[in-house]
């Protein structure tokens, strides 16, 4: 269970810096 909300987060954070990187 942790490692799964664990890869869902590190997840999230890459999307968020792909967006970052876009902009």
């Amino acid at each position: 269970m942790l490692e799964m909300v664990n890869n869902r987060i590190v997840y999230l954070g890459d999307f968020r810096l792909i967006i970052c990187n876009r902009k």
